[in-house]
């Protein structure tokens, strides 16, 4: 898949083959009618929310982009896009498109498969986007085995505080950064469950990944060396595969 398709699958919830019927015309009463709006065919879906896996078959309302010609009827793109609005039909915001001929591989697999492959395709495409990224910014990488867990500081005093906590690691692999194999280094986390730090990693006793670590700074490298807080920190320990290759 090209790096444009990649980058549009990772901007919209939704992707598709769909067939321009006809243009200037709109399945919802209440979504503006121009030269940029169209009905569009769904004839295969590559990825959509759960909610919306029977879209195949279906005609939506595509708001078309700004910055791209509008097709004509009888075209078929492979179309990006956010929802605009949900009713009877469902009306839908252009990302992009791309030619069908460049997402052929991926189509024919889908229709071997019932359709999944394509999805589970731009699923595993877009992981490696998302890690490959957020391991750019990591001071080290490494595969440890939790061994240790304890509060940092007191109890949290505030409603949205992070309540941090220390976890200590064992490290077994050093893929990058100044730590040093078969030793332990400590991070600290964020154990609270507000919705401000609930995606945050937490750490479990005896628990083995692929760990993203973050260099502290000022009060914090007080406490540790080093800090877990993106959702994307803490990896299954296959994905460093996935990092070496794509060159993390």
């Amino acid at each position: 898949m090209s790096d444009a398709a990649i980058s549009l699958a990772a901007e919209a919830a939704f992707s598709f083959v769909g067939t321009i019927e006809r243009v200037g015309e709109t399945t919802m009463e209440d979504v503006p009618v121009d030269e940029r709006t169209a009905v569009v065919h769904v004839d295969q879906v590559l990825q959509v929310p759960d909610a919306f896996a029977q879209l195949a078959g279906t005609s939506v309302t595509l708001r078309l982009a700004e910055d791209a010609e509008p097709p004509a009827a009888g075209e078929t793109f492979v179309f990006f896009a956010n929802g605009l609005a949900f009713g009877a039909s469902i009306a839908l915001t252009e990302v992009g498109r791309r030619p069908v001929e460049e997402m052929a591989p991926y189509l024919a697999m889908g229709r071997e498969a019932g359709g999944a492959a394509p999805l589970e395709t731009l699923q595993s495409q877009l992981a490696a986007v998302r890690v490959r990224d957020h391991a750019g910014g990591a001071d080290a990488i490494v595969l440890a085995r939790v061994v240790g867990l304890e509060r940092a500081s007191g109890a949290p005093l505030r409603e949205h505080d992070p309540d941090r906590w220390l976890a200590t690691l064992h490290v077994t692999h050093v893929e990058r950064g100044n730590v040093r194999e078969d030793s332990e280094v400590k991070t600290i986390y964020a154990n609270s469950l507000d919705a401000h730090w609930h995606d945050a990693p937490k750490p479990k006793a005896s628990q083995n990944g692929l760990w993203l670590l973050h260099a502290t700074d000022g009060e914090l490298a007080k406490l540790a060396p080093f800090e877990i807080v993106h959702p994307e920190d803490l990896q299954p320990v296959q994905n460093l595969e996935l990092l070496r290759e794509n060159g993390s």
